[in-house]
């Protein structure tokens, strides 16, 4: 029982001497507030990908039928990361897109479908939809693609049902025939998004539903996984420190060999507490039962990797040195703002990789759990190695 309440003791005053500090405290407050801030702005209307449609000047001041009103509200809603906006002219939309208001600007005939059965026939040779850019780059190509994308069903639906009148002249002259076209059209249609996201394995199977997430809120997760790498390392050199100091000599030789990775965990722990607020707030959130613990294995990880190195080197100018090239190489391969085809075996050595890349897999966590178990045995064979030198 002594043994007890003295390891407690001991557990309160050094994490008690991180809580104490007013840049850890800072940074921690920090975590949830950003992401609360970048859920906040992701929905923010002034966030996004700006595109804007009107009727086309040939309207003649008359206003779209109801088939067009259906295609345009098709093509024009439903995207958290392109806004929509209508404009009352051509020449205000051209006028948004000169001010950069908005990325790209689409004029649509206000007898859409009148315009698509002109072109099926040959007869018109003009451009039925107005596409207006100041520059044409991938993203304004990409929301061509979108738009014409949704539009194309609709097209293809039109000629279809033009090639049929032409081969029969008494096709869609009564109501059940033209209930009985749009009927097999709108059970044909494709009703799913064209550009959907969807976390899949390597045999190609969904692992996770794909829903909305915050625009800017994206990142978060990725973001707090490097925070506490960080973190770990600064734990690190505040070890090496103490130990130069002479302040766990008292510690068994036996004490000694875990005191590291234990010294270590304990911020990134009480940062792990933090992130999962953060995650909350952020709008990325994937559920408690999946959140914590994979969290607390990510944690053991990471105390565990920073402890291995903190070992290794022993010395706060080598460790200072090599940080930097770890912090660098952990953004490049790891997927925290875009993904790259490193090789699988560079990614998986560094823990926010397996992290992020468990969240959205069944069965991640035992990967993770995995690594933390391999980064814990080097970590203890590290620091029995470097008890032993001392001892030498």
């Amino acid at each position: 029982m002594n043994r007890t309440v003295l390891l407690l003791r001991r557990v309160h005053l050094l994490n008690k001497r991180f809580l104490k500090t007013p840049v850890f405290i800072m940074l921690l407050l920090l975590l949830p507030l950003s992401a609360l801030s970048l859920n906040r702005a992701s929905r923010s209307k002034d966030i996004g990908i700006k595109v804007g449609y009107t009727l086309s000047q040939s309207a003649g001041g008359t206003g779209p039928d109801e088939y067009t009103k259906q295609a345009m509200n098709d093509a024009f809603s439903g995207d958290s990361l392109v806004k929509y906006e209508f404009f009352s002219s051509e020449s205000q939309l051209e006028d948004a897109v000169t001010e950069g208001k908005i990325s790209v600007g689409f004029a649509i005939p206000s007898d859409l479908q009148e315009s698509f059965r002109e072109f099926e026939k040959g007869k018109s040779v003009k451009k039925q939809i107005g596409v207006i850019v100041k520059k044409n780059t991938v993203v304004t190509r990409l929301i061509t693609e979108l738009i014409f994308g949704r539009l194309f069903s609709r097209i293809s639906c039109q000629i279809t049902r033009n090639y049929i009148a032409r081969l029969d002249d008494t096709a869609f002259t009564s109501a059940a025939d033209q209930e009985v076209f749009n009927s097999m059209y709108n059970k044909n249609r494709p009703k799913a998004a064209v550009f959907s996201v969807e976390y899949a394995g390597p045999q190609g199977q969904g692992l996770s539903k794909p829903r909305e997430v915050p625009l800017l809120a994206a990142p978060v997760r990725g973001l707090c996984s490097i925070f506490l790498l960080i973190l770990g390392f600064a734990a690190a050199f505040y070890y090496i420190r103490d130990d130069k100091k002479g302040l766990f000599v008292w510690f068994s030789r036996r004490s000694r060999l875990f005191l590291r990775i234990f010294y270590i965990f304990l911020p990134v722990f009480d940062a792990c507490l933090v992130m999962i607020l953060s995650l909350y707030f952020s709008g990325t959130f994937e559920g408690w039962t999946k959140e914590v613990p994979l969290l607390l294995a990510y944690s053991l990880a990471t105390a565990a990797f920073c402890a291995f190195f903190c070992a290794a080197f022993n010395d706060e100018a080598l460790l200072a040195g090599a940080m930097p090239l770890i912090l660098l190489a952990t953004f490049i391969v790891c997927p925290v703002f875009i993904s790259i085809n490193a090789p699988a075996a560079i990614q998986k050595i560094f823990p926010p990789y397996l992290y992020l890349t468990a969240i959205h897999k069944t069965g991640g966590i035992f990967g993770l759990l995995l690594y933390a178990g391999i980064s814990l045995a080097a970590a203890l064979a590290a620091s029995a190695l470097r008890i032993k030198t001392v001892k030498l």
